[in-house]
């Protein structure tokens, strides 16, 4: 599992490995790295765990590792703009997530009845869904 803090002009993401997360005991987090990446409201990690999402409000980026390259080696690699919708249409976008087949992501503004976004991967145009 991944976490990012939430602060203004960069985030902090640490990872908490999987092997302890099962136990019930303290899990200690590991530092990954410092991204200029601010106000971080959501993330996913692709079902290959290839692809890292996150987003705030306005922005999403994507980091991308090859095989065998830690987490921490790929958050040092540029990132891809991706897109979301984003004020006002999107009031308060607070939630991204990978497709199960991991060819694209869904976001979702806070509030009653938002509709939720789809973005295939390989085109920057969003469909809606109905609410």
């Amino acid at each position: 599992m991944l976490i990012a803090t939430k602060q203004k002009r960069r985030s902090r993401l640490y990872l908490a490995p999987a092997g302890q997360l099962t136990t019930g005991a303290e899990v200690r987090l590991v530092w990954l790295r410092e991204i200029p990446f601010a106000d971080i409201s959501a993330g996913d990690l692709s079902p290959d765990g290839q692809h890292l999402l996150l987003r705030r409000e306005d922005a999403a980026w994507m980091w991308s590792r090859g095989p065998g390259e830690t987490m921490a080696a790929a958050l040092a690699n540029p990132s891809r703009r991706m897109p979301v919708i984003g004020p006002p249409t999107e009031p308060n976008g607070e939630a991204i997530a990978w497709s199960t087949d991991g060819r694209g992501y869904y976001t979702l503004s806070e509030g009653k009845r938002q509709p939720i976004y789809y973005f295939p991967v390989e085109t920057s145009q969003p469909a809606a869904i109905a609410p």
